[in-house]
């Protein structure tokens, strides 16, 4: 049995700004979310580096992301 947990995925930009977030309950082990390159209104973000921080319960990851239009 997958225990759920909540967590929080979170876009920032090269500034530390949040640009988009994505909160849910998900099962716990492998999981995919795609971000479609939007901000929070649905406007599309331009072209360059952002970190997605993954936060659950137990454990706090991110990674870099380049976004090129």
């Amino acid at each position: 049995n997958a225990a759920s947990s909540n967590s929080s995925l979170t876009i920032h930009n090269i500034l530390g700004q949040t640009v988009q977030t994505f909160d849910a309950s998900v099962l716990t082990g492998n999981s995919t979310h795609t971000w479609d390159g939007s901000d929070s209104r649905g406007r599309p973000v331009a072209s360059g580096v952002y970190f997605a921080r993954l936060a659950t319960r137990d454990q706090v990851a991110t990674a870099k992301l380049v976004l090129l239009r």
